[in-house]
């Protein structure tokens, strides 16, 4: 899904995955832009890749 990720992701993401991501600018909490989601969600899921295959999981 990471690789290529529908059009609703962030929608659905922010209605129900309770993930709200924001950055700093001046003070100021901004919202992460729709490609900013998807590239949180692609690093999200090469690490716990990393973690998955460091504990002996894999896929089967």
């Amino acid at each position: 899904m990471a690789d290529n990720p529908p059009a609703d992701l962030v929608p659905v993401m922010k209605q129900y995955g309770s993930v709200y991501l924001y950055r700093k600018k001046k003070h100021v909490r901004v919202p992460f832009s729709d490609a900013e989601y998807v590239e949180w969600l692609r690093g999200m899921v090469h690490d716990f890749r990393e973690i998955a295959e460091g504990a002996g999981l894999g896929p089967r």
